[in-house]
């Protein structure tokens, strides 16, 4: 009895030792919230100094054209990783947090600033084990410097003497020159390069050409031959110019034996690229240059001192201005264009040649395409494509238009409408009875004016069809259509038909459209397209009824827009198959990403899940919303909210889950709502850009510190209240230190009870502000 009694003591004495450790050391957390984080600081601190540390040995080792071990790179990536993950817990996470008088909040801060504590200390002690971190690589190749053919013409003028000025500036150390292709960046920084070493700048210039797929090993080999194998005394020269000609993606310098760090103070790097982005962003340059195409002045002399001064006689002065016109300022247009021509002193050559500029098919100007226009896919990011006039817009470089009317006519996989010219001849009375064209792939067809008659046999020879687009189709839809089992998107634009069946049959349907259509009920059918991606009906204002359960059937959908459309949703009741859609079936589309729908009723919203895992939505809940006629979701989908809320909403997770993720916020707040910060979203809104409150009736405060006491609206834009006849201030109370921040616009009308803005103690908060609109305020 005595052992047993023993035994279980010492259990119990264990026992009891290992609980109180445990909740010590949870109560520690607690405790020791703000040394926790201290601690973190101190050895993020230790392992910066250990990776610059391991940074000089990579340098060193680069510099030698080693390679560098693939246990030193993903430490180094990991480190930077930690360090990213430390600065943003204790910038976003532990200063907000801080402010709060939270105990559990303090708790979550001080347990995760241990555990990082812990993590970063480990990738410390792993750095004394790098005792070398690179080893020898074969070395061969090499490239040159050339400014043949280069011009001195004004535009290009104040780009070379800015380029060079930012070369001399100590506090510069990448410069980029970007621009459409065709434009002469590379000989342009090629001179910049000569002219600078000609002045002593450098001590070496290396030039290496990065290209859409860079081959990093190659590249490396070819720095090592520009500077003649000497690697090792690199590490003691303080002045090379670094030019990486054409990148297309951001690339690792550091793997290529490129620095700029500490030792490198009098190096610089030159870069070429068509994207502005990549220099900026990726490539970290500190000063842009971006460069145009040529004045027409400049186009004609360049022309004309390639080709001659024949070229200005009077019999092909004409003729040659307007093919230089045609050129349109590409500097490699023309001298391609002007050296095919230099030695024709026919005239009728110029101008056949003058035509196959205008028609978009220089096929007989050796070099046009191949040159110019040797990858163009990326369009806008590679200076193919222009900003418009308007939002949402582009408009294509004529000599870009040009060579894609060129591959689209040389590949013959479609008809190409040059000009209205050309429109007027491509159109036709009628459409044939039977389209006999088994390797068709993308049709439109449409009449500007009047509904379109569509033959009922007319796809029976077109069946490999995978995109059709009908704009006013006729009633009723051809039968044919149903034997078009290849077909991927079909877009029935202003469609009279009620009866849409037919559709049901397209089993391999992604992508359905419906825009504008007068459909009053969706086909029970349309259950069937279980591949369907993409289900989009705008503005079907007619659009009554959707038969319950087929939506949930597509479980594949990962955009639905019903905007001006479907909002009959079914409240309560049993299901029978006059039906309406519940907005519950929307839980079962796990891939759905993009939504924007009218709910009117605020007790019928779908599961939380659903909203949680939303990338873009238009949503608006609450009867009287209207969807706003210049709407977004023409060209892109904000996460926009529109919600009429009262107080039952605080126990409705998906609702806090909208309204902490939105960017654009209309609210209308029922009464005893009397704070939108605290009573509505209690983090503050970190993502919302604007927000319009109106017709609140309980209102006093935007925001009351007494209750709300972190960062609120930190990168807001713009705020409106309208209609809010209680509303005293917007701020009452102290701010914490980075609320309103960005905000740049204020609009307030009718809000009579309006003692003032704010106070002159909360300036600080509002110094982006740059309009104030009041109006109609007693």
């Amino acid at each position: 009895m005595e052992f047993l009694t023993e035994t279980v003591k010492v259990f119990v004495e264990k026992t009891v030792g290992y609980t109180i450790a445990a909740v010590g050391r949870q109560m520690g957390y607690l405790i020791r919230y703000k040394k926790n984080v201290d601690n973190l600081n101190n050895k993020v601190d230790d392992l910066k100094g250990a990776r610059d540390s391991v940074q000089r040995k990579v340098q060193a080792a680069s510099y030698n054209v080693e390679e560098i071990e693939a246990n030193v790179q993903r430490w180094q990536t990991r480190v930077q990783g930690i360090i990213a993950e430390v600065q943003e817990f204790v910038e976003k996470e532990g200063q907000a947090m801080l402010k709060c008088f939270n105990l559990k909040a303090r708790y979550q801060i001080g347990k995760k600033a241990h555990k990082m504590g812990l993590a970063v200390k480990e990738l410390k002690d792993e750095a004394d084990t790098f005792h070398t971190v690179g080893h020898r690589v074969p070395i061969e190749g090499g490239t040159t410097i050339s400014t043949k053919g280069y011009e001195d013409f004004k535009s290009r003028k104040s780009i070379f003497d800015g380029v060079m000025k930012a070369l001399k500036d100590d506090n510069i150390l990448a410069i980029g020159v970007c621009g459409m292709g065709g434009l002469g960046k590379t000989m342009l920084v090629e001179k910049v390069a000569t002219q600078a070493m000609k002045v002593k700048l450098f001590e070496r210039i290396v030039t290496v050409v990065v290209s859409y797929t860079p081959n990093l090993k190659q590249i490396q080999k070819d720095i090592a031959k520009e500077l003649k194998l000497k690697l090792r005394t690199l590490i003691f020269k303080k002045h090379i110019c670094y030019v990486s000609d054409d990148i297309w993606n951001k690339i690792d310098l550091d793997a290529l034996g490129i620095s700029l760090g500490e030792n490198r103070k009098g190096s610089k790097l030159l870069l070429t690229s068509r994207f502005r982005d990549v220099l900026e962003k990726d490539m970290d340059a500190e000063k842009i240059f971006h460069v145009e195409v040529l004045s027409n002045k400049e186009a004609k002399f360049l022309f004309v001192k390639i080709v001659g001064d024949f070229a200005e006689t009077l019999n092909f002065q004409s003729t040659m201005v307007e093919v230089v016109k045609e050129c349109a300022g590409l500097p490699i247009a023309i001298t391609t264009v002007a050296n095919t021509l230099k030695n024709q002193r026919n005239l009728n050559v110029w101008k056949d040649a003058l035509q196959q500029l205008k028609r978009g098919n220089p096929t007989q100007i050796k070099g046009m395409h191949e040159k110019i226009f040797g990858g163009f896919g990326l369009l806008k990011d590679s200076c193919l494509l222009l900003e418009g006039n308007g939002s949402g817009t582009f408009k294509m470089h004529d000599v870009i238009r040009d060579v894609a009317i060129h591959i689209a006519d040389k590949e013959k996989k479609m008809l190409t409408i040059r000009s209205s010219d050309d429109s007027e001849k491509s159109k036709f009375s009628e459409l044939p009875q039977r389209l006999e064209c088994p390797r068709l792939n993308f049709i439109i067809l449409g009449d500007k004016e009047n509904s379109l008659q569509i033959p009922n046999h007319i796809f029976e020879g077109a069946k490999n069809l995978k995109v059709l687009v009908l704009m006013r189709p006729s009633l009723p839809l051809p039968s044919s259509l149903s034997l078009l089992q290849n077909l991927q998107t079909l877009a029935l634009l202003e469609c009279e038909s009620e009866d849409l069946a037919l559709i049901g049959e397209l089993k391999n349907l992604k992508a359905l459209v419906l825009v504008d259509s007068k459909i009053k009920q969706l086909p029970i059918g349309i259950r069937q397209l279980t591949h369907l991606q993409l289900l989009d009906l705008r503005r079907c204002t007619k659009l009554e009824a959707i038969p319950s359960n087929v939506l949930s059937n597509l479980k594949n959908l990962e955009e639905i827009h019903m905007n001006q459309s479907f909002n009959q949703w079914q409240v309560g009741g049993e299901i029978t198959e006059r039906s309406n859609a519940r907005v519950s079936e929307l839980d079962h589309l796990l891939h759905l990403t993009t939504l924007c729908i009218h709910i009117p009723n605020l007790n019928i919203l779908p599961n939380a899940l659903l909203f949680d895992k939303l990338v873009r939505y238009e949503i608006l809940i609450g009867p009287d919303w209207d969807w706003d006629s210049n709407s977004r979701v023409e060209f892109e989908i904000s996460r926009t909210l529109k919600i009429d809320l009262d107080r039952s909403f605080q126990d409705d997770d998906g609702i806090k889950i909208l309204l902490k993720g939105c960017e654009y916020l209309t609210l209308a707040l029922g009464k005893g709502i009397k704070n939108i910060l605290y009573e509505v979203e209690k983090e503050g809104f970190p993502r919302l850009k604007h927000l319009y409150v109106q017709n609140s009736v309980d209102i006093q405060y935007i925001i009351d510190s007494i209750w709300f006491q972190c960062v609120a609206f930190p990168i807001l834009e713009l705020l409106s209240l309208v209609n809010m006849i209680n509303l005293e201030k917007i701020c009452h109370n102290q701010l914490a230190m980075g609320s309103f921040h960005n905000l740049r616009k204020l609009e307030i009308r009718k809000c009579d009870n309006l003692i003032f803005v704010f106070s002159s103690t909360l300036l600080r908060c509002f110094s982006q502000l740059q309009e104030i609109e009041i109006d109609d305020c007693k």
